[in-house]
């Protein structure tokens, strides 16, 4: 009985001590990069339209990060859906995240300059314009793997609407891949 207790002790100390040095993710310094994929919606005069993002993560800390991200929509007008108004964002986010076990939820906001271009019959239809804009929002994280999450995000982006044909304000509802390093 003696020998099976060191030994099945012995053996819990191998495990717990090699569970206890991994480091933490995310941890200070560490960075991500990831992939999303969904839906801009905007309330009227634009169709919801499939959006994707892709995105590169700095952590300051383990629960604030910096996001560089760019960023593509092209919803029709209701008023004629061949026609449209291309979105391409290029946006820096700061974030906050809290550790709840494998779920970690966070919030967001930033700003980054959205370039528009409406479109008649899928061709470039005048000259496209350069907005600023900021955005809004939150979404959880689940770690499927210790440096892999599947991340869900809604984000709510207002874009200066100045000579634009109809206000490309909007939300995107997405879901992607977050890859820690």
């Amino acid at each position: 009985m003696g020998r099976a207790f060191r030994l099945s002790f012995g053996l819990w100390l191998v495990v717990s001590g090699s569970a206890s040095a991994q480091p933490r993710v995310p941890d200070t310094e560490m960075t991500a990069i990831g992939g999303d994929i969904g839906l801009f919606a905007r309330a009227e005069a634009l169709q919801p339209a499939v959006t994707v993002a892709g995105f590169y993560e700095y952590y300051l800390s383990p629960r604030r990060s910096v996001r560089i991200a760019a960023g593509w929509a092209d919803p029709g007008f209701d008023r004629e859906p061949s026609d449209s108004l291309l979105h391409i964002r290029l946006t820096m986010n700061l974030l906050y995240n809290w550790e709840e076990g494998v779920w970690h939820p966070f919030v967001t906001g930033g700003g980054g300059v959205y370039l528009l271009q409406e479109k008649d019959n899928g061709r470039s239809a005048g000259d496209g314009q350069t907005k600023g804009g900021v955005n809004l929002g939150g979404g959880i994280e689940y770690f499927a793997r210790r440096l892999l999450t599947i991340k869900a995000e809604a984000l709510y982006h207002i874009v200066a609407e100045k000579n634009v044909p109809v206000d490309p304000s909007g939300l995107t509802l997405t879901i992607g891949l977050k890859k820690y390093f």
